[in-house]
């Protein structure tokens, strides 16, 4: 994480430094805005993926397409499960997503967007256990499903890894 590193995300920064990072963040964010896809201006605007919950991750490697899913918000705003569903990945070592993922009770912490050149983009996320996972990756695809705060709930992550 080049913002929200594991310092910010556990309380390790004074307060000034947080407001700093955060400010720096949205700035950059302010630069790349335009050369963003849609779906990408919605998620660094729209959606906090903070407290979420993921449920299921699926890797289909020879379409090289990476999916995260999970269940996100709060009281105030309500819940809805997620699905951020990646395009044109680049491919992930197996140990790699059996040890961030696989039967892991998993909330994000915090994420950033980052722009890689024309189309290419990595999005970061740092979970509650403090591991760091990054996907690279050229489209986004966003599907949003109002649910319930009870399927707000910690569960074992499902990790699929599909080889056709």
């Amino acid at each position: 994480m080049k913002y929200f590193t594991k310092e910010w995300c556990f309380g390790k920064l004074e307060d000034q430094e947080y407001e700093k990072i955060e400010r720096n963040y949205h700035e950059y964010i302010e630069r790349i805005y335009d050369d963003l896809s849609p779906s990408l201006k919605i998620l660094v605007k729209n959606i906090n993926l903070h407290d979420g919950i993921v449920k299921t991750i699926t890797f289909f490697k020879k379409e090289k397409i990476f999916e995260l899913e999970g269940i996100f918000g709060d009281l105030d705003f309500g819940y809805f499960s997620l699905i951020l569903k990646y395009y044109h990945v680049r491919s992930f070592d197996e140990d790699i997503l059996r040890d961030t993922f696989e039967s892991k009770k998993l909330e994000i912490l915090s994420h950033e967007i980052e722009s890689q050149g024309k189309n290419n983009y990595s999005h970061k996320m740092i979970f509650d256990n403090c591991k760091e996972f990054e996907v690279v990756f050229k489209n986004l695809e966003l599907r949003i499903i109002d649910s319930v705060s009870k399927s707000y709930e910690r569960v074992n992550c499902k990790l699929l890894i599909d080889e056709n």
